[in-house]
């Protein structure tokens, strides 16, 4: 069907594509050229396997770079209770 109808697939791909409907658009693609068999996720960390003070060291290193004065972290005080229902 969309093999003899490249013309009117095209143009039902632009109007959905302008609408802004991501579900119609997705699948008159999936109809039209399949869906996709594989699917590969990729992580990608460098700071994966650094300790907790070797990441500090490193955020240091960042701040004298930039010229940064180094911040503590902040503790927040407790939640106010108030606006919870009883």
């Amino acid at each position: 069907m969309f093999e003899n109808n490249a013309d009117a697939l095209y143009k039902a791909f632009c109007k959905t594509a302008l609408k802004g409907n991501a579900y119609a658009f997705k699948e008159l693609a999936d109809r039209a050229y399949g869906k996709l068999k594989e699917v590969h996720q990729v992580e990608y960390s460098p700071y994966k396997d650094m300790s907790d003070e070797d990441i500090e060291k490193r955020i240091q290193e960042l701040q004298e770079k930039l010229g940064l004065q180094p911040c503590e972290p902040k503790i927040l005080p407790p939640a106010d209770d108030e606006s919870k229902p009883n």
